[in-house]
């Protein structure tokens, strides 16, 4: 009997076609996945070139604010938020000598260094008139007490390069402060307490939305039409000589401020505020004010208006912090 003969004619040999088959196909490459192109705002491009770790966040939605009406949005959160499946760097590795050699540590996901870490001064604040009471907040997005115009934090990453440690899991205080890196990379808890830390809270977001837009309620922090260039939004911060974009240190776009005196609501770093749950869970987190990289759909002029909001659902809000999401204090006055 010839092969062919056999191929045919015998069941055993569909077992082998078969065999044969898998292992070919088998020896597939899967194809690249996408990933956001800071250097082309709102694209996603399919490449190795390394934004941080490629991590699958969570589905999201755009909450439009007062008005109660949501955009969909089946967009994935593409940024440097780590994850237990996140491959970061090796254990031990030294970042940033001006904080005097401090362990960058994969297993904790966290700058390792003794705390407790204290402000150098009170926070800068502006007192807020509100149709129900009256409250103090940040001048300033919340910056870490070892925060300097380049680093954030020991360890903090900057874009482009593949690690997204956090700042160490001490006792901490929130500061608010001109010309550093604002505090990002940082869990809604750890927030909270840092606020708790010097007497205060996280505002809430309806005491967020009112400080951005002042007395006259403008969308934007810088007014009612939304101005290209006036915050840190679409990449618009990128130190000389660097590749990619970033956060920029609190403050540095002078126009990016409200009737009263607050820097940076519009873009920079979204910022977590105090609210808790929707229809989702009551677990769910939120952060609103826009942030310096665009993400997937959230690239209108409309998406970074100070009420809107981005919800974290109760399967991610736990364990999320991003390179674009920080905090800032508030406080209420009697």
């Amino acid at each position: 009997m010839n092969l062919a003969a056999y191929l045919v004619g015998s069941p055993r040999s569909w077992w082998v076609v078969f065999l044969v088959f898998s292992l070919f196909q088998g020896c597939e490459t899967n194809p690249v996945p996408g990933i956001y192109d800071a250097g082309v705002p709102g694209t996603l491009s399919t490449g190795s070139q390394d934004q941080g770790p490629l991590i699958d966040g969570p589905l999201a939605r755009l909450d439009a604010g007062k008005d109660g009406a949501v955009l969909d949005m089946t967009m994935t959160v593409l940024d440097a938020s780590i994850s237990q499946d996140a491959t970061v760097a090796q254990d031990a590795r030294v970042l940033n000598p001006d904080f005097g050699g401090v362990l960058c540590s994969s297993e904790t996901g966290r700058a390792v260094r003794p705390g407790p870490f204290r402000c150098a001064q009170p926070p800068r604040s502006v007192l807020i008139e509100s149709n129900t009471h009256r409250y103090r907040i940040f001048t300033y997005e919340a910056s870490h007490p070892l925060a300097t115009r380049e680093r954030a934090f020991p360890c903090a990453r900057e874009a482009g390069e593949s690690t997204a440690f956090m700042a160490p899991d001490e006792t901490t205080e929130a500061c608010s402060v001109g010309g550093v890196r604002p505090w990002f990379n940082v869990l809604w808890r750890d927030a909270k307490a840092a606020c708790e830390q010097i007497g205060w809270r996280l505002c809430t977001g309806s005491e967020y939305t009112r400080a951005c837009g002042g007395p006259g309620g403008f969308a934007y922090t810088f007014g009612a039409l939304f101005e290209q260039g006036m915050c840190n939004l679409r990449e618009a911060f990128r130190v000389e000589g660097r590749m990619f974009a970033s956060e920029s240190p609190t403050g540095f776009f002078e126009r990016c401020v409200s009737a009263e005196g607050i820097y940076d609501m519009t873009g920079n770093l979204w910022e977590w505020n105090a609210d808790q749950g929707n229809e989702f869970s009551s677990e769910a987190r939120f952060h609103q004010g826009a942030g310096w990289r665009t993400v997937a759909e959230q690239h209108r002029d409309g998406d970074m208006q100070c009420s809107r909001t981005m919800t974290i659902p109760e399967s991610s809000a736990a364990m999320h912090h991003s390179s674009m999401v920080g905090f800032r204090c508030c406080q209420t006055v009697q």
